[in-house]
């Protein structure tokens, strides 16, 4: 998280990550004892801002993939869909519980592995025969590449391998796209794209591993808050303004100021996050929204935007995002002329 003091206020950018009690401790006491309004503006990762379902702590997701590892052959490869940062933790607790290092593929995940190799090292290896653990892409590799592992092991007679993805994407939404990976499949895969032209509802189990109709198992491994941790963090943090950094969320509005900055009542291609500037007694609908948690149409304004770099990768798979366009002139904490930065 960065903590910025200034001419400007106190603003407070939480960066990707989970606001869990113990990430919020980190901070100064004075920004969560809950007396007075300290920070002026807290921009806030609202990645799973729509999602009510209570998720599993970091600690709780890494008990169940490791269940699920000692519930099955102790002949069995096992594939770890873990291939960003964030997921370390996971990895090393494994190498530690079941005494084996974990192999990378240095050609397949040569980017990934040097990233990994600043933060975690002790427990990589790049002897793929000296353990039974592997790092294995996921989306959108993974589940051609479980289907596949699987029928090979069949008509071998050999030990299935397991493959586990720690993620809680999967998890995530109520209605899911029928498609690859997207949820428990009812009829035959198909490779050729992601997800497909029906929706139906998916309700899975948080709390133990799920197997999928590829053969993957899941496990809600999350490095984004839910809406409760969200609204938990909020009231201790107290902030008096509340900016949405993720777009295309679900967000709602936590009792403050927060804006979807991707509004449905807006043309594709050109979106832009406003930050509020008047009180909540003065509009009704902000009124509403002390007592009750609803979405409101965000005010849109078209003049002094700031561009934002276009995204080599989408942020969700292959779900593609429109080029952000932030009005710089309205953000707290933003000065110089014509909302320079």
């Amino acid at each position: 998280m960065l903590l910025f003091e200034g001419s400007f206020g106190t603003l407070l950018h939480t960066g990707d990550c989970r606001l869990t009690i113990e990430c919020l401790n980190q901070l100064p006491r004075q920004f969560i004892s809950g007396s007075g309004r300290a920070l002026d503006c807290v921009y806030l990762d609202c990645t799973f801002g729509n999602v009510t379902m209570v998720m599993p702590s970091i600690e709780e997701a890494i008990e169940q993939v490791k269940r699920c590892i000692w519930n099955h052959s102790s002949e069995a490869r096992v594939y770890l869909a873990c291939d960003m940062l964030g997921q370390e933790t996971l990895l090393e607790a494994v190498a530690n519980s079941f005494g084996q290092k974990i192999f990378i593929n240095k050609d397949g995940l040569s980017r990934y592995l040097a990233d990994l190799e600043v933060v975690a090292s002790d427990f990589l290896t790049s002897d793929s025969e000296s353990t039974r653990f592997e790092i294995c892409e996921g989306f959108p590799k993974l589940y051609k590449r479980a289907m596949d592992a699987i029928k090979q092991a069949k008509n071998d007679g050999s030990a299935q391998p397991l493959f586990i993805r720690p993620s809680a994407q999967w998890y995530s939404y109520e209605q899911r796209l029928e498609g690859d990976g997207s949820g428990v499949i009812s009829g035959p895969p198909s490779f050729s794209r992601f997800g497909g032209s029906r929706r139906r509802s998916v309700t899975s189990s948080s709390t133990q591993a799920v197997r999928d109709g590829y053969g993957v198992w899941h496990v809600c491994y999350s490095m984004h808050s839910s809406r409760g941790e969200l609204e938990r963090a909020l009231k201790l943090l107290n902030p008096k303004e509340v900016i949405s950094t993720t777009p295309r969320a679900g967000v709602c509005d936590f009792l403050t100021h927060l804006r979807d900055p991707l509004p449905s009542s807006m043309p594709e291609g050109a979106f832009i996050l406003k930050a509020v500037d008047y009180p909540v007694s003065e509009d009704r609908e902000l009124k509403r929204a002390t007592t009750d948690h609803c979405s409101i149409p965000s005010k849109v304004i078209n003049n002094n935007a700031v561009e934002s770099p276009k995204r080599s990768t989408p942020l969700f798979g292959s779900a593609q995002f429109p080029t952000l366009r932030f009005a710089a002139k309205t953000c707290p904490g933003i000065r110089g002329p014509k909302g320079s930065l």
